[in-house]
């Protein structure tokens, strides 16, 4: 549900490695070219064509479904969510590997605990062309229960990811882990998309490195306030172990780069306001916040070739 680069990505690994049935579904000119030449896939070791088919609208699909992966954008959840509901059946599951916080809330609230998984994603991967994804490296999911225990959906939903040729890991902390994901998506997509560059700037810069370090602090306290640790160690691992990453282009910085919608208000702006409501302190996030939506008006305004002034939010 939704098959941009990471629904893409998984898409293509299980179709190529004919692990299920797979049904992609995109829109625009991008599913207009999955539906006319099929998926083009390029990876260090391979470029091909993969014919899946591609829908606008889950119904399209004819079939009541095993496991929905959604991969939209945190502001397309609620639409998303609409969607897939008709097409639910008995047993059919929902794993949601998105980026930010709140979208594993957002479909639990509708769906049910029983029926969604909460899981996440570590990917290098772009849309380089309608109907076309490159992958560069990583590919990662990690997804688990709230209560810690290993329980048969998820091992269903590994067993099916592995055998794709896509790591699954099952962790005992995904509350955790998704709020680490989080303080990762938070310092370095909204850093990279904000300034147009790649995350190996940030330890270039001395000003940016800091900047980085003082953002994650800041998300520490939040998560505090939600009820979860980190050590000052597990913060610093946080900023330090993407050194390794190198030019890496984030998924905000690549909407940039299109002049897409960026998705900083999943990032920076919920982070701001899950600090407001605890009263926490975050200046560094909230000027980036402010910064984001400045620019995002910029944007819009080049694209619709306006002038006037918006209605404040």
């Amino acid at each position: 549900m939704g098959a941009g680069a990471v629904g893409g990505f998984v898409g293509a690994k299980i179709f190529r490695n004919e692990s299920a049935e797979t049904v992609l579904v995109a829109r625009g000119n991008h599913l207009k070219q999955l539906q006319i030449n099929g998926l083009h896939f390029m990876a260090p070791d391979y470029d091909e064509y993969l014919h899946i088919k591609a829908v606008e609208d889950p119904s399209d699909a004819e079939m009541k479904p095993d496991l929905i992966i959604v991969t939209v954008k945190s502001k397309d959840t609620d639409g998303a969510l609409k969607q897939i509901k008709p097409v639910i059946g008995e047993q059919t599951q929902v794993l949601t590997i998105q980026n930010g916080l709140g979208n594993y809330e957002t479909l639990r609230d509708v769906l049910g605990t029983d029926r969604v998984i909460r899981g996440f994603c570590k990917l290098g991967c772009e849309v380089t062309a309608p109907g076309e994804i490159t992958y560069r490296s990583l590919g990662d999911v990690t997804i688990g229960e709230d209560d810690g225990s290993n329980s048969p959906r998820c091992s269903a939903v590994k067993q099916l990811l592995d055998h794709s040729g896509i790591n699954c890991t099952i962790t005992d902390d995904i509350v955790k882990q998704s709020w680490q994901k989080m303080i990762w998506n938070t310092v370095f997509n909204c850093l990279t998309g904000l300034t147009a560059t790649t995350t190996d700037a940030i330890y270039i810069e001395n000003e940016a490195h800091q900047l980085a370090r003082d953002i994650a602090v800041e998300l520490r306290k939040i998560a505090l306030a939600e009820g979860v640790t980190f050590t000052d160690d597990e913060i610093t691992a946080v900023v330090e172990k993407s050194k390794a990453l190198g030019a890496f282009k984030t998924s905000t910085y690549q909407d940039r780069l299109k002049n897409k919608p960026l998705e900083f208000d999943a990032f920076c702006g919920y982070a701001s306001r899950k600090a407001a409501e605890a009263g926490v302190s975050t200046p560094k996030l909230d000027t980036i916040n402010a910064l984001f939506r400045l620019s995002e008006h910029s944007r819009v305004r080049a694209v619709m070739g306006k002038n006037e002034p918006e209605t404040p939010r």
